[in-house]
């Protein structure tokens, strides 16, 4: 996933000065919606989990806030 005006501080816990901090709400929303369900699809076998990623649920989810990539 590729978040919209995310960069590599999203994740440290702080607002960074001149930053928006519900962007980084939002897309720490995103990312934990996203990794429950890739680990429940891979570690727990669930297949609606994993037809939701595969299909077009995530890209759903993600709207215009990210991108998605696979390889």
């Amino acid at each position: 996933m590729i978040f919209r005006d995310a960069d590599h501080m999203v994740f440290t816990g702080r607002v960074w000065p001149g930053r928006d901090p519900s962007i980084d709400v939002e897309i720490h929303r995103l990312m934990k919606a996203c990794t429950t369900l890739f680990l429940d699809a891979y570690l727990r076998g669930d297949s609606v989990a994993k037809e939701w990623l595969q299909g077009e649920g995530m890209r759903s989810l993600l709207g215009a806030e990210a991108s998605v990539e696979k390889k």
